[in-house]
């Protein structure tokens, strides 16, 4: 269990899995003095999606969309508890959620539990692009690697894109 950390034994856990919109909107209004408030995100960064496309083309920088969550937490007014991990299970029963880091960079621990008695869960949508074809480019970028990777090709790729009957990969792409 990774209760070992919470600083005060006697307040009610409030666990959060995700770091989007809904996830973010609620930790910026919760009132952290009533709770022990844990944040449980594979992505350590709110990504202000709707400007995802002004990244592609190079309108705008990819740092100006994307806020750490460190920045977002450190102005409440008790500390909150951030675990870059997935969440793999929940256990409703016995109020647990079974963590794992799936990240490049590990620590001796990998895996863990941490208990609950709130949970939020916050992960988001699939976005649906309909079949078109310039956005199977698109489908993956919330990843902050793709994006980068799509936004140094794009130039490249885009009158490959538009010429009549062509297949939409480009000859970078694998």
């Amino acid at each position: 269990m990774l209760q070992d950390d919470l600083q005060d034994t006697d307040v009610k856990i409030w666990i959060t899995i995700g770091s989007g919109w809904g996830s973010v909107a609620l930790l910026k209004k919760l009132d952290t003095e009533n709770y022990n408030v844990i944040v449980i995100s594979p992505r350590n960064f709110f990504l202000f999606t709707p400007l995802l496309p002004s990244c592609t083309t190079g309108t705008i920088e990819h740092r100006s969309i994307m806020e750490p969550l460190r920045h977002i937490l450190r102005h409440k007014k008790t500390s909150v508890k951030y675990y870059e991990a997935e969440a793999t299970e929940i256990d409703h029963e016995n109020r647990i959620i079974h963590i794992n880091d799936y990240s490049d960079i590990k620590g001796s621990v990998t895996e863990g539990s941490v208990p609950f008695d709130y949970l939020v869960v916050g992960v988001g949508a699939e976005n649906a692009t309909f079949g078109t074809i310039f956005f199977l480019f698109w489908r993956d970028l919330p990843g902050h690697g793709r994006l980068m990777s799509f936004n140094n090709r794009y130039p490249w790729c885009e009158g490959k894109c538009l010429f009549p009957k062509r297949d939409y990969r480009c000859a970078t792409d694998s």
